[in-house]
């Protein structure tokens, strides 16, 4: 988790999904987001999972 230290920094949750899926109680708690930063490539969250978190 290199990115632990800058969502610290930032006050900013790290949500965990699957690579091909996005729970529900993730999409829940995005809605309320202002801002999002998906991290990770393809290999590691997939396109169409990328396109759910910008809705």
């Amino acid at each position: 988790m290199a990115i632990a230290p800058v969502a610290y920094i930032k006050s900013m949750p790290i949500l965990l999904v699957k690579k091909d899926e996005v729970p529900e109680v993730i999409k829940t708690e995005i809605r309320e987001m202002d801002e999002i930063v998906v991290i990770g490539g393809e290999g590691t969250i997939s396109k169409s999972a990328k396109e759910i978190l910008a809705k």
